[in-house]
């Protein structure tokens, strides 16, 4: 058209400069839509993912307590797609009123099952049922669990509110008296030293916001990690306690904490190899025993 005279050089440079602004708009349009079509995927997945925190939440009541079983687990396998089940039938029932001890050499599966009964994984396959009367608030604990802003007692109560000669009780029993007096007065809002902290010290921490907790389910992974023996007496009597108002289940390399579970569940290459009362599976010279005394050593 320029070259015919229809239009001038001005106006054909003008409506190059147009194009370049519209072809630019397109360009700064398209990440959006890419973004909305991510949006839109990432949104489906959360859906899914939250629905099956609903569908573990509204597992059907059975007749579990009926028979006497607070737990039970039926045909369980469980494992990422298209990798292989980290979990392959798993079947046992708790008595009402019993402690667990989940135990087997580092890559078993002992984390993967806790998390299957905290209703943190959803099982491939199979079922987990607790007793009606265990239905509410359920608590599990890793091995990375997390300080947060405020004083160590705050990270204890977490905000609850709390009977002062509960928690002191707890506390003492802890061996975190001399701990949060020295560090409260001084840190108050400031987590700057946590690095200060030992192992054993934050595990304590941890440890007192299950135990203190209106729970009625307690999944516990390696509670005893980095405590001393006396520590690790103490902390068994009161998982004892705990189970007298809660389900409490744990995995443990420990064999005296092993030992003060009422049952006691050997996990090998993700099967359970044994499972049945504590004080018969770890008697001396048990095979279950050279689990716990001969540890894998690190690499």
């Amino acid at each position: 058209d320029a070259l015919e005279g229809k239009i001038s050089i001005g106006q054909l440079v003008m409506a190059n400069m147009l194009f370049r602004q519209v072809a630019m708009q397109v360009r700064q349009v398209a990440p959006l839509l890419q973004r909305r079509v991510g949006y839109q995927a990432s949104q489906n997945a959360l859906r899914e993912f939250l629905q099956k925190f609903r569908d573990a939440a509204a597992l059907p009541e059975s007749a579990i307590a009926e028979a006497g079983f607070s737990l039970e687990v039926r045909s369980v396998s469980c494992g990422a797609e298209g990798h292989g089940d980290i979990l392959s039938d798993i079947d046992f029932a708790l008595p009402m009123g019993s402690t667990l001890a989940i135990i087997g050499e580092s890559g078993a599966g002992k984390s993967t099952l806790l998390k299957v009964l905290a209703a943190l994984y959803r099982p491939r396959t199979g079922s987990v049922r607790l007793d009606s009367a265990l239905q509410g608030k359920r608590v599990f604990l890793s091995q990375n669990e997390h300080l947060f802003g405020g004083s160590l007692r705050d990270n204890i109560v977490l905000g609850a509110e709390t009977d002062r000669q509960q928690l002191g009780h707890l506390v003492e029993a802890l061996g975190l008296s001399n701990l949060i007096q020295q560090h409260d007065s001084v840190l108050g809002d400031d987590m700057g030293r946590m690095h200060e902290l030992s192992g054993g010290e934050r595990q304590r921490v941890f440890l007192g916001r299950a135990l203190l907790g209106e729970f009625s389910a307690v999944f516990l992974d390696e509670p005893s990690t980095a405590l001393d023996a006396s520590r690790r007496s103490a902390i068994a009597e009161m998982l004892a306690d705990l189970a007298e108002r809660a389900l409490v289940v744990y995995s443990t390399h420990d064999e005296d904490l092993a030992r003060a579970a009422d049952f006691a569940l050997l996990l090998r290459g993700g099967r359970i190899a044994e499972f049945g009362p504590a004080s018969i599976m770890l008697r001396p010279r048990a095979p279950a025993l050279d689990v716990l005394r001969h540890p894998p050593r690190a690499a």
